[in-house]
C-alpha cells in the first residue's frame, strides 16, 4: 500500500515535471514565432519604402529630363 502510494506520487511529480518543460518550450516557441514574424513584417515595410522612394526617384528624373532641352 504504501510502495503503491509513493509511485502515485513520484509519477504524478513527473508528469507536473514534463508538463511545466512542455509548456516552457510552447512558450519559447510562440516567442520565436512572434520575433519571426516582426522581422518580416519590418523587411516587408523597408522594401516597401525602398520602393516607393525609387518609382519616386524616378518620377522625378523623367519631370527633369523632360524640361531639359536638348
Amino acid at each position: 500500500m504504501l510502495t503503491s502510494s509513493l509511485l502515485l506520487v513520484a509519477s504524478s511529480c513527473w508528469y507536473l515535471a514534463t508538463a511545466g518543460y512542455q509548456r516552457k518550450e510552447h512558450l519559447l516557441n510562440l516567442i520565436a514565432n512572434a520575433k519571426r514574424c516582426r522581422i518580416n513584417l519590418f523587411k516587408r515595410h523597408h522594401f516597401a519604402i525602398a520602393n516607393f522612394k525609387y518609382h519616386l526617384l524616378n518620377l522625378c528624373l523623367c519631370a527633369s529630363a523632360e524640361s531639359i532641352p536638348l
